[in-house]
């Protein structure tokens, strides 16, 4: 039988408090977190984030309500399996495995990044489980048409985005940094705990598989949702992280049109990354 997931020593415990939990999925096992009691709110990251990225709001939220946060198979201290299927897919439907592994109802569900296209099935699929939204960061459609999107991609999609994501940890040691508003809220010491949960070539396949899915983790949605978006999403309210670095103003007014959006605020100074 496979042991459970332990913290490395790299973890700073004052920083993350929370205690490692263990869901042996088929696949790899996964870490979570699990804090408090009461309404479950579950978080789901993007790349090359983990659960450490939440743990402001864990605090903030555990004495009201249960906080649940995954760390997707191949990122943070969850296993990352040789040859694994790090597709947008396969994590959505491991995040199912694990809500249904756990009884999770009446979920808010709070998605950023890849976390969108990964967490949000769960509300096209399920949305009687599913109260209600919070998307920052996010998106919901082809970014491909865009070519802010579409000119990068390619490049990452080459030989040379294979050299920098694999060899040169591209997306946690340039992209991490240049996505903090506030450049002083990513410390050596917080970035060190992103840093070591990927610190090698072969720790880093499922980040570059998340670039090589940009386009599907926004198709999978769209062909669900139809293009005049989804009942099921505009039937739950939702509060939108307005833009950033990486989302302009007008996308984040498409995620107004295609969701039930109650509310819209601002990330401190534009950030794409929670300090």
């Amino acid at each position: 039988m496979a042991h459970d997931i332990l913290h490395p020593t790299w973890i700073d415990r004052t920083a993350y408090p929370f205690a490692a939990r263990t869901f042996h999925h088929p696949e790899g096992r996964m870490h979570y977190v699990d804090e408090g009691s009461g309404p479950v709110i579950l978080f789901v990251h993007g790349t090359p984030d983990w659960s450490f990225g939440f743990r402001h709001v864990i605090a903030a939220f555990a004495p009201t309500h249960r906080c649940i946060v995954p760390d997707h198979l191949g990122f943070g201290l969850s296993d990352k399996p040789h040859g694994a299927n790090y597709t947008v897919a396969a994590h959505a439907r491991r995040l199912q495995d694990l809500i249904a592994h756990l009884g999770l109802k009446d979920i808010t569900l709070v998605v950023t990044d890849f976390g969108g296209g990964i967490g949000l099935p769960h509300a096209l699929e399920h949305p009687a489980n599913v109260k209600r939204l919070v998307l920052y960061n996010t998106w919901l459609w082809d970014l491909m048409p865009d070519k802010r999107f579409s000119g990068p991609t390619a490049i990452m999609k080459s030989w040379l985005g294979r050299f920098l994501y694999l060899r040169l940890g591209f997306s946690v040691n340039v992209m991490m940094p240049n996505g903090y508003g506030d450049k002083k809220k990513l410390d050596k010491a917080t970035h060190a705990h992103y840093r070591c949960a990927l610190p090698d070539t072969a720790s880093r396949a499922a980040t570059f598989a998340c670039v090589q899915e940009i386009k599907n983790a926004g198709s999978l949605l769209a062909g669900a949702m139809g293009t005049c978006g989804s009942p099921s999403l505009h039937s739950h309210p939702a509060v939108l992280g307005p833009e950033g670095p990486l989302l302009p103003a007008r996308l984040v007014g498409t995620l107004e049109d295609r969701t039930a959006a109650r509310y819209r605020g601002p990330l401190p100074r534009g950030g794409a990354f929670r300090a």
